[in-house]
């Protein structure tokens, strides 16, 4: 194994996450990491057909919380001496991670359990579920 994908949102399940992959680079510090944040274009259209925001406004807010989001992964990995790559894409976040997976020939991609959309992945299932179906490697939830 020599390349792992993280995939975070924010949640404390995906800081979980991160604390499981840095673990992971203490037994092997010349894993690759990538740390993905994942822009949800459905909820960009919802809000907007709602009325809640204008979609500039959103796509703002979206861009400003991934770049926190990355900033913060980066700072917990090089707080113990080590470097990571971020990255953010836009688009439904478990077709996206396993797209990414794939492309780049991930060995593995580690989620957490749950993220920030927890109601919603009582209706439409959850993105590491989704994941776990739909990658290309093996995954690691992080309960």
């Amino acid at each position: 194994m020599k390349k792992i994908l993280v995939a975070v949102d924010g949640s404390r399940h995906s800081d979980k996450a991160l604390k499981a992959v840095k673990d992971l680079l203490r037994l092997n510090g010349s894993l690759a990491i990538t740390v993905l944040y994942v822009i949800d274009i459905p909820n960009n259209v919802l809000a907007h057909q709602a009325g809640e925001i204008s979609p500039a406004v959103f796509e703002e807010q979206a861009r400003i919380n991934a770049e926190t989001v990355l900033a913060r992964a980066r700072d917990f990995f090089r707080i113990d001496g080590f470097e990571v790559q971020t990255l953010s894409k836009y688009g439904h976040p478990a077709t996206v991670i396993c797209k990414v997976a794939e492309y780049e020939g991930y060995d593995m991609i580690v989620v957490g359990s749950r993220g920030l959309g927890a109601v919603k992945g009582l209706f439409m299932g959850s993105i590491s579920s989704k994941v776990a179906h739909l990658a290309p490697c093996p995954v690691l939830i992080v309960k």
